[in-house]
């Protein structure tokens, strides 16, 4: 966007940020962006758009809840809580789940494909895990020249991000019911971290 106006510019940068949630509409071409705009969008992609929406990724307020945690523990909190409202330990364990599981996925792809490909630069393999598991659309125009392994690859995070994330939070539900009356409870037992 460099030789475009101030005006174009920030309506390019506006319509390209809001469009990494699940649009998948580019304005610029996504194989020419620099370095750190391709990271930039890969987590706007890895978080998507708000529950029960019809995007994909971790979903707003699963990033939302991960953030209050980290906070939470930060400031030595043993509950998270936000406006006035303690959010209970189950919600935030789920979404701490969908989060890592997400992300676990993501790596898990950009290092196999960072294999099976390696004539391919790292920020545009990111480009396509990401934009695959948020289930986006964006592609740096390097889908067409991956080998099957990474198509494969490219199909189950894409299958992972529409589905996984959602298909969790039900399995969790299930469990979490189906157990709760007949669930052992151990002593407690500190543990040193970090």
């Amino acid at each position: 966007i460099g030789h475009m106006s101030l005006g174009w510019k920030l309506g390019a940068s506006f319509f390209q940020s809001t469009t990494t949630r699940t649009a998948g509409f580019a304005t610029v071409s996504m194989y020419d962006l620099r370095n750190v705009t391709k990271m930039l969008m890969c987590i706007l992609m890895f978080i998507g758009g708000s529950p029960a929406s019809t995007a994909g990724g971790i979903k707003t307020v699963t990033f939302a809840l991960v953030v209050l945690m980290l906070i939470a523990v930060y400031k030595g909190r043993e509950e998270v809580t936000v406006l006035g409202r303690r959010v209970k330990k189950r919600i935030v364990l789920r979404a701490f789940s969908v989060f890592a599981l997400g992300l676990t996925a993501c790596v898990l792809g950009v290092m196999v494909l960072s294999i099976s490909e390696p004539h391919l630069q790292l920020a545009n393999i990111m480009m396509e895990v990401f934009s695959a598991f948020g289930t986006v659309g964006l592609s740096a125009s390097v889908t067409p020249t991956l080998s099957v392994i990474g198509k494969i690859v490219i199909m189950i995070l894409m299958y992972t991000g529409r589905i996984g994330p959602v298909s969790l939070i039900l399995l969790f539900t299930r469990k979490s019911q189906n157990r709760a009356s007949k669930e052992i409870r151990y002593p407690d037992e500190d543990v040193i971290v970090g």
